[in-house]
């Protein structure tokens, strides 16, 4: 049986990245270890980039990193990074307001021929049904992150 806690398969997560100013998301990425952190030092070109300087000269300090779910597989992680860009659709093709580049799933997929979760265990992990993922994601969105970054953002003084 596939044990959720072996570290080698849950060490990914899913996770936003939100503009502080406005509360909105602006990106959907999968990572492992610090990598939702190292946007802030991407100089490459790209609509990514471009948000996040245009954070810094609003006087932020960084854009707030929200963790969708964590300590999944990287399977279970690039379902839910596609489910995410899906609802909030991108940029680039007029669809939304995410800056993501692609419809995600597609990046270094560094364990691969590893046994993915199943989708009973996938329930059991998230607590949530991934067909109610629209739900889950409405209900909470708004309201939790107006509760939770509703004080001082961290502007710089």
């Amino acid at each position: 049986m596939f044990n959720l806690t072996d570290s080698s398969f849950s060490q990914f997560y899913t996770y936003i990245l939100i503009d502080p100013d406005t509360l909105d998301p602006f990106y959907i990425g999968k990572g492992k270890d610090n990598r939702a952190e190292k946007h802030i030092q991407d100089k490459r070109p790209s609509l990514k980039s471009d948000r996040i300087q245009q954070i810094k000269e609003k006087g932020y300090l960084n854009y707030i990193i929200e963790y969708f779910i964590k300590d999944v597989d990287e399977e279970t992680a690039f379902y839910f990074e596609k489910e995410l860009i899906k609802k909030y659709g991108r940029l680039d093709l007029n669809t939304g307001i995410l800056c993501n580049m692609t419809d995600g799933g597609e990046g270094g997929n560094i364990t691969s021929g590893k046994k993915s979760i199943s989708n009973e265990e996938l329930q059991i992990c998230i607590r949530v049904n991934p067909s109610e993922i629209d739900s889950y994601i409405n209900l909470g969105w708004k309201l939790g992150m107006l509760e939770k970054y509703n004080a001082p953002r961290r502007k710089k003084l």
